[in-house]
Parts: C-alpha cells; structure tokens; sequence
C-alpha cells in the first residue's frame, strides 16, 4: 500500500509547485511596478521567450500596467508603467528595438489597435514590424479570465519623441460596440543612453 502513496503524493507535490509558478508569473493590482532583465538567444523567437517571464496586470478599467522590453544584443530590459485613462504619459527608452507588451484577454473579442500608425509612418522615428499575440502558460483563473499578451515589435530608426494611441477596442468593429473601447496616450523619447 506504501507503494502506492508514495508515487501519488509525489506527483502531487510536482503539480503543487508547477502551479505555484504559473501563479508567479502573474500579478494582478501590483503595490510595485516590474522592472528585470533576462538574455535571449534569437530574436525570431523572443515572444516564446517572453510567454515565460512575469508581468502585472489591472483589473480596474481606468488603468493600464504596459511592459516596454528593450532589446540589446541578446539582453532583454522589462520595465512596466501604469497609464490611467485619459492620461498622456512620457516615457524615455534608449535608442533601441523595443516592445510594447500589453495585457489582453482572449476569451473575448479585444484587441489592441494603434490609431495613430499614419503618424508612425510620417516620423519615422520608429516603424512598427510586427504584432504577435502570445500565450502565458497555465493562466485562466476561475472566472475565465486569461493573462495573454498582445505584443508590439518596433524598429528605432533615429532620436526623438513620439505620440502612441492605443485602443483596446472589439475586434468585429461591431456598431453597438464601437464607443465600448480603453484608450491610452503616451509619449515615447528615444534617446542614446548617456542622454537618459
């Protein structure tokens, strides 16, 4: 009969602590703001990178936590912000490739949009390559909430500050649901690193 236990509570003690983990990843209404950093070893492949490092979340509607990752040659910087609605923010970063990474829900139809990408475009000071959406391991929690990430890749191409828009807004741009959006404002200055 020890037999038996003793593999059971084993397997126990490991499904414990692999949730445990998963918990850690994730903080929802942080007292403190992240800020680490973390190598990678391809840049191809930095959002499977990134569904494993930790972020904080909002649950109030007024408020947004965004992560900005700097990339330096195969080190990765996370810093997280708060921006409140209504709220024009500035935020310096080096003269880096950076992402925006945002929390997004996807058991429902949001997502996040720039709708200012005409003024990207006309600036230049950096130029959006990619959005990807990106899982985060074991993270629905029993409301059906889930902690996935929506993330903006940028290019630097010189110094200078930049105004992002960005709205969380339903997908299927619904008539009904057109005014039901979360917009946050801020200002990106890129500068070199002995600037900051």
């Amino acid at each position: 009969m020890k037999k038996i236990y003793a593999p059971l509570l084993i397997l126990f003690f490991i499904i414990i602590s692999g949730c445990g983990h998963s918990q850690s990843q994730v903080r929802k209404n942080p007292d403190k703001l992240l800020e680490y950093n973390f190598s990678y070893d391809d840049i191809s492949k930095i959002n499977k990178k990134l569904s494993k490092q930790k972020y904080s979340y909002s649950t109030k509607t007024n408020k947004n936590i965004i992560s900005i990752i700097s990339l330096d040659n195969g080190k990765a910087y996370v810093k997280e912000y708060i921006i409140n609605d209504n709220e024009v923010k500035d935020i310096e970063i080096s003269k880096k490739d950076f992402i925006i990474s945002l929390h997004a829900n996807s058991t429902i139809l949001y997502t996040w949009n720039i709708k200012n990408s005409s003024h990207l475009k006309t600036d230049e000071i950096f130029e959006l390559k990619s959005k990807k959406t990106i899982g985060i391991p074991f993270s629905t929690d029993a409301d059906g909430e889930n902690y996935n990430r929506e993330n903006f890749l940028f290019e630097v191409k010189k110094e200078g500050t930049q105004k992002i828009v960005l709205r969380y807004e339903h997908c299927e741009n619904a008539e009904k649901l057109k005014d039901d959006y979360n917009e946050i404002t801020f200002n990106l200055k890129v500068c070199n690193e002995e600037d900051k």
